[in-house]
């Protein structure tokens, strides 16, 4: 069998403190929780000014709250256990490393994808570069502005120029007397698309014309809009020259007959 008590908490944690008792128990959430007061003999005004000037002074230090905290305010919690404190550390703990555990997979599945696009990327610009540095004929681009951006070792055998001397330069093969050719030419890709196998003179670095078989094709941005020229040049010095034997040689049959 249990006995129960109704008192007051002041009056429980007094006989607790004078009988030294450890068998009471006391309940968590209290019934009534009043404010201090207190009494004098009717007519002692004197004493119950004294009473409250000093309960005002205790109010303003703070003493007051503590000592109403310890009589009579709610009950006080037993310190925590080490279970409690690990229930609360694995409460806040666990969902935390199940978040970086999902963060440090997907990272590692993000670094294993850009890892395998980026040597794809390489393989296929290495591959492209060992198409155009293998190419007959001379391949180059310009920008808008006419300068130079790519300028393959086929058009450094056919015109002189390395890249290092005409990138980001304007285009050397044009002679002087052929620039308004050459503009009509940029106008013509802009405007119209490309050309295909027309037949220009253009010039060697030592100064020397020759003729070529240009063919020109816009690079145009993912909006369709024209950044640049594509051209490829095929050096038609020799195969001139074989078609003006074989015209003499037609000719002077001609004349036999």
């Amino acid at each position: 069998d249990n006995d129960c008590a109704l008192v007051s908490r002041l009056t429980a944690l007094y006989l607790i403190q004078k009988n030294g008792w450890k068998a009471l128990q006391i309940g968590k959430t209290p019934i009534l929780s009043p404010e201090y007061c207190f009494a004098v003999t009717k007519g002692r005004l004197s004493l119950l000014s004294y009473f409250s000037e000093g309960l005002a002074v205790i109010e303003e230090t703070g003493e007051y709250r503590r000592i109403y905290q310890k009589w009579l305010g709610v009950y006080e919690p037993l310190p925590a256990t080490f279970a409690d404190v690990s229930r609360y550390i694995m409460l806040i703990a666990g969902p935390l490393l199940f978040i970086l555990g999902l963060l440090y997979l997907w990272t590692r599945s993000l670094k294993r994808q850009v890892a395998r696009r980026t040597a794809e990327l390489q393989e296929s610009e290495e591959f492209q570069r060992a198409i155009i540095a293998c190419l007959p004929v001379a391949l180059y681009s310009i920008d808008l502005e006419g300068k130079v951006k790519l300028w393959n070792e086929s058009a450094e055998l056919i015109f002189g120029w390395t890249a290092e001397d005409i990138k980001g330069k304007p285009l050397f093969t044009v002679p002087e007397e052929k620039e308004m050719e050459y503009e009509d030419l940029r106008r013509e890709v802009f405007e119209e698309g490309g050309f295909f196998g027309r037949e220009l003179i253009r010039q060697r670095k030592d100064g020397n014309l020759i003729p070529i078989s240009l063919s020109v094709a816009p690079i145009r941005n993912k909006n369709g809009d024209v950044i640049g020229i594509v051209g490829a040049a095929e050096d038609i010095a020799e195969r001139k020259r074989a078609e003006e034997e074989l015209d003499r040689h037609r000719k002077h049959l001609e004349e036999l007959v």
